[in-house]
């Protein structure tokens, strides 16, 4: 209220007097909240107010702020009006009022969530990271990579990078019954269900998540898998190592499911038990070390593969250096022979393709649904991001037109995250290009 005063004053070109100074000496926000503010004898209206450290003679409540004076949310003067931009937005004027200033210091005296810290890796010494590989069934090598190919911790890494993930990661057998992770426990490791029956049997509470902090659900795929009797798991219930009906009470998670990804990031704990339901349930297992050793090679190396090439890249030039390396990171690389389609039509569009080296012909679909040749694309074009950008699937083929077709790619979870300022550009070329006119017939521009 002194300060709503002071600005009327000072609109009206009242710039104050001795005896009635425009700015006489007053407390700080904290001390008028905190009822800590020396005395002093007069308002900015020249006044008399309470000597006993209560401006405009208010009543102090039990929290230590006055009861009368202000209430939260509510303006201090009617007539005072606060600035807006051109938008209407309220805006902010750098100083802290009075409620603002007691708001934060009752909400700093919540309890806070657990930090998370991670450890950092060494690119360098990532560079001279080995494992040893662990010998596998083909077909859980192969449900490892197909698992791992879409996930959004691996997605980025190369084929030979996905492959080497899958061979080393040690292999893991359990019995029906025994816990595979137990909720709250230190989560350090990730798995990927490759056989058997996977049941989630406890989640963590609200009263869990409040208590020990920022918890995530795993990345479950649920399992189409019914309540049909099972030989191994109906004989294990009758063993007495597990209970059919709390077991068939879960969820089940299918095969390529993962447990356990944040544990991978950093330090954390698990947020669900995860028990086999079937004897010989396996799972194979990577640790944080070599997952993040793994990934921090992979992208020295595609940081100096791709640098230069995407520095060269038209719709990337209003990207920064820093933008750019944070897309080579996110890129995967692709081969395809000639004949082999990059996208097909009528799909959901899964990849975003930035050309390297080759051709790749532009296959669209007319009235009657016939094939027809659209315009074709070569080295630092891209293809698949339409799809990305207005969310529809795909209304064309992309096919490789020479006899070698090597593009860099990525997911639409990547797109939305790394591509940044381009994505302006990309979109503009969609309304305005020539090579897009097939495109805006389609109707799918928005």
């Amino acid at each position: 209220q002194r300060i709503a005063k002071a600005l009327r004053r000072l609109q009206e070109g009242d710039e104050g007097t001795d005896e009635n100074p425009l700015f006489a000496t007053a407390p700080t926000v904290t001390q008028i909240a905190f009822n800590d503010s020396p005395s002093y004898a007069n308002d900015m209206d020249g006044n008399e107010v309470d000597e006993q450290n209560q401006p405009f003679g208010a009543p102090e409540n039990e929290t230590g702020l006055y009861a009368e004076g202000f209430t939260f949310g509510a303006p201090a003067d009617d007539n005072f009006v606060a600035a807006h931009d051109e938008d209407g937005d309220d805006q902010e004027d750098g100083t802290m009022t009075v409620q603002e200033d007691a708001r934060r210091r009752l909400t700093m005296k919540r309890k806070s969530r657990n930090a998370i810290s991670a450890e950092t890796v060494d690119p360098e010494a990532a560079m001279g990271f080995t494992a040893d590989v662990v010998e596998k069934d083909p077909k859980h090598r192969q449900r490892i990579i197909e698992s791992l190919e879409t996930h959004h911790l691996f997605s980025h890494l190369d084929d030979d990078d996905l492959a080497y993930v899958a061979d080393v990661m040690t292999v893991h057998t359990f019995e029906a019954g025994e816990h595979i992770v137990s909720k709250l426990d230190p989560c350090d490791d990730m798995l990927v269900v490759v056989e058997g029956d996977v049941i989630v049997t406890a989640t963590t509470s609200a009263e869990e998540f409040e208590e020990y902090g920022s918890l995530h659900n795993v990345n479950k795929k649920v399992s189409s898998i019914e309540s049909e009797p099972n030989n191994k798991s109906d004989s294990a219930a009758a063993s007495g190592a597990t209970s059919s009906s709390s077991n068939r009470n879960g969820t089940h998670l299918a095969l390529g499911s993962t447990i356990g990804d944040l544990g991978l990031m950093y330090h954390s704990l698990q947020p669900e038990t995860v028990d086999a339901v079937t004897s010989g349930t396996v799972c194979c297992l990577i640790s944080r070390t070599a997952y993040k050793n793994i990934c921090a090679k992979a992208s020295k190396i595609k940081r100096e593969r791709y640098e230069g090439f995407l520095s060269k890249v038209k719709f990337l030039q209003g990207l920064t250096k820093e933008e750019r390396l944070r897309l080579a990171d996110a890129l995967k690389s692709a081969k395809y022979q000639q004949g082999e389609k990059i996208i097909k039509y009528g799909e959901e569009g899964i990849w975003f393709n930035i050309i390297l080296d080759g051709r790749v012909d532009v296959i669209g679909r007319d009235e009657s649904g016939n094939s027809v040749n659209v315009c074709s694309f070569t080295e630092g074009d891209s293809v698949g991001e339409l799809e990305f950008i207005f969310g529809h699937k795909t209304v064309a083929d992309c096919v490789a037109g020479t006899s070698f077709v090597k593009t860099a790619k990525m997911t639409a979870n990547h797109f939305e995250k790394v591509i940044g300022p381009a994505k302006e550009v990309l979109e503009r070329k969609a309304h305005d290009d020539q090579v897009y006119s097939y495109y805006r017939q389609t109707n799918k521009v928005k």
